[in-house]
């Protein structure tokens, strides 16, 4: 991950609490770094475009998308990993 990624990662408020992930700048932010648009980003979780907008425009996340987020860029669990998952899904649903 990248430099700019981890500081952001790391981010504090002015008190000096670390803001969660699910912060909206902080999405917001991430998504910029990895140089994606919104529907590159949260296609690969599963989210709809207009979801992730509203997600980076405050609405809170759910708990298991956050912790799949964390898992992402941790580097725990892949592109493919993720591609090969949502394949699963697709064709569980038809």
């Amino acid at each position: 991950m990248s430099a700019q990624a981890m500081y952001v990662l790391n981010a504090r408020d002015k008190r000096g609490f670390a803001l969660p992930l699910a912060h909206k700048d902080k999405l917001r932010c991430l998504r910029k770094i990895l140089g994606e648009n919104q529907t590159e980003f949260w296609r690969r979780f599963g989210v709809s475009q207009s979801s992730g907008s509203r997600f980076e425009q405050g609405l809170p996340l759910p708990a298991s998308l956050q912790i799949l987020i964390h898992l992402y860029l941790d580097g725990r669990v892949t592109d493919h990993d993720l591609s090969s998952a949502m394949a699963k899904v697709e064709v569980a649903c038809d």
